[in-house]
């Protein structure tokens, strides 16, 4: 039976060895989460770092995850450019799945750039799965990855090929990797060492966001100019307009964000209510605004008091269109900056790493759960809890219990009278918004 090495962080030189357990998989199967439970139905989000050990130990390992024949498994890697000190442009990360029910190894693409790459596949049989993260090349010490294994039910999240999406809520399509603009429109993605992307938000690009993933072939939805079937224009005029880095800096901040991390449609974190800009709704999954930002007077309310889109919970009115977010202090700084946050937390992959830095913050994602784990990690300090530790399920068309519901996310949703349920309208979409 084969045997891989599983490394989180740990000191140079230390090592966990693990098997593949055949006994324990009816277990794993009766502790697997039922069908419709939403998108993905578990996750396991998982860091490592090369440790130097030599060519028999370079693999990185997620946890056990049972699947049925047919479901969609989906394994996501970013990491740091492994072509780095003059080592041979053959080095990469590669993808790999390996299936306990028949001892085979499916291997799927590779980067050897660090941006991110994506493994989508159905499972070939019932049983449990590991995603494997592999790095070409073992004695390299240092290379750090960020990675994410998902089991989903085709029927409620899409089968394999079907819509992904990334750096949800951020300003530019997905994670906007190589792109400095759209349609003409600044896009920032700085990416760090290890293959984050540091990215603006903004209230318009949360909503716009939302409502392509909605209507995936909405105004700008794919591509730049591309007015598709009309939907999401006001959320697109709210998002290039009054939101833009260049036009307002005060109007979006900075976020670091996990490329690793898909989200699956009908996914939303904000919306305009009623399609119209009179009042902004903020969503879990939501990013808050650090203190100093002005934000829309229709995110919730117009006057001072608390604030679910701040991110110390509180606001104050600073003109009769906007407010800023100011926690509990009298007055906040009118510079106009916009701070970016810091490209050197993500790759610190323990907490005593990460409390040398100051401007770091430890995430022990205690929010995990048996079926959706993410391991912890070191952000930016006031990252969203949502972005540094990733464990709520996006809404899915089979959590609309009755017509209404569901045709508040249509075309996405489509409801059948024949069985009264919602369901995910059956086409592939062109992948990201």
């Amino acid at each position: 039976m084969p045997w891989y090495g599983m490394k989180f962080g740990l000191p140079r030189g230390g090592r966990i060895v693990i098997s593949f357990v055949c006994a324990g998989v009816a277990t794993l199967a009766a502790l697997a989460t039922p069908a419709w439970a939403g998108c993905p139905r578990e996750r396991h989000v998982f860091h490592g770092r090369m440790e130097g050990w030599g060519a028999w130990q370079p693999d990185y390992l997620s946890r056990w995850i049972y699947a049925n024949r047919g479901d969609r498994l989906v394994l996501a890697v970013v990491g740091t450019n492994p072509r780095i000190a003059g080592v041979p442009a053959a080095l990469a990360w590669e993808l790999r799945i390996f299936s306990n029910a028949s001892q085979r190894i499916f291997v799927g693409p590779r980067t050897t750039t660090g941006d991110r790459v994506v493994f989508d596949m159905a499972a070939p049989e019932n049983g449990a799965y590991v995603g494997i993260v592999r790095h070409t090349n073992a004695r390299v010490w240092g290379d750090v990855f960020h990675a994410t294994f998902d089991v989903s039910d085709p029927g409620e999240c899409g089968p394999p090929g079907y819509q992904l999406d990334f750096c949800f809520g951020a300003i530019g399509p997905n994670c906007a990797e190589g792109i400095e603009s759209f349609g003409g429109l600044f896009i920032r993605s700085d990416r760090a060492w290890d293959g984050m992307r540091r990215m603006d938000v903004s209230l318009g690009s949360m909503t716009h966001d939302t409502c392509c993933s909605r209507a995936p072939r909405g105004v700008w939805c794919q591509g730049a100019f591309n007015r598709g079937d009309g939907r999401c224009a006001r959320e697109w005029d709210e998002a290039a307009y009054p939101d833009q880095m260049w036009a307002n800096p005060r109007r979006n901040f900075s976020h670091l964000f996990n490329p690793s991390v898909p989200t699956y449609p009908p996914h939303r974190i904000a919306e305009l209510w009623a399609r119209s800009a009179t009042n902004y709704i903020p969503y879990p999954y939501g990013l808050a605004f650090p203190d100093g930002h002005e934000i829309n007077r229709y995110a919730q309310n117009l006057f001072s008091g608390p604030n679910r889109w701040c991110r110390s919970g509180y606001s104050t009115r600073h003109t009769d269109f906007n407010r800023l977010c100011c926690g509990l202090y009298s007055s906040c700084p009118l510079d106009g900056r916009a701070v970016q946050v810091p490209l050197d937390c993500s790759f610190k992959l323990t907490a005593a790493e990460c409390a040398a830095a100051p401007h770091c913050q430890w995430y022990p994602c205690s929010e995990s759960t048996a079926q959706m784990k993410a391991d912890p990690i070191c952000m930016p300090r006031g990252t969203s809890i949502d972005v540094a530790c990733p464990v709520r399920r996006s809404e899915s068309c089979r959590d609309k219990t009755n017509e209404s519901a569901c045709l508040q996310a249509a075309p996405r949703c489509i409801w059948v009278a024949s069985s009264a349920r919602c369901h995910l309208r059956d086409l592939l979409e062109p992948p990201g918004t």
